[in-house]
């Protein structure tokens, strides 16, 4: 597994698998963990000797630190903003999507808002790839969508 610490640079390692417990170090973004499930918002973390509690959101199976969909999608829910004033990392998962589904499905509107329908749409996205269907755009999910749409093999299929 890997930190997904976009957000903050860091992931908190905690002594217990509680919020309110001392914080013994703080890893860094894109760095590999050994993990094991605690329960279904803690996984038991090892890194460089040091072993505790991380909560899930901080982990992912593929590392975010050098990711080619990163540029496209983002790391996490902070956006660049684009020459119209709109995000884009966001702009670009919608045009992904309607083209993985162009012209099978009704397009998601270029508004540049993760709303409802947007996270439908990708849930959908998720479920056809075999990840679980959240609606978030998680790091799994941003690299099955960039494989999908720009894998030159994909195209033609």
């Amino acid at each position: 597994m890997f930190i997904n610490a976009t957000d903050t640079g860091f992931a908190p390692l905690h002594t217990d698998a509680s919020i309110f417990s001392r914080v013994t170090r703080l890893i860094p973004h894109g760095r590999r963990v050994q993990s094991i499930p605690h329960n279904q918002d803690w996984h038991q973390v090892e890194w460089q000797g040091a072993a505790g509690y991380l909560e899930v959101h901080y982990l992912s199976r593929q590392s975010t630190a050098s990711a080619p969909w990163a540029k496209r999608y983002g790391f996490g829910t902070t956006c660049e903003v684009s020459e119209n004033g709109l995000p884009r990392h966001i702009l670009n998962l919608h045009r992904d999507l309607n083209l993985f589904y162009c012209p099978f499905r009704p397009q998601l509107a270029l508004s540049g808002r993760y709303n409802a329908h947007t996270r439908q749409v990708v849930a959908q996205f998720q479920e056809s790839c075999g990840i679980t269907p959240t609606g978030k755009a998680t790091p799994e999910t941003k690299a099955a969508l960039y494989k999908k749409v720009r894998d030159p093999m994909m195209k033609h299929k």
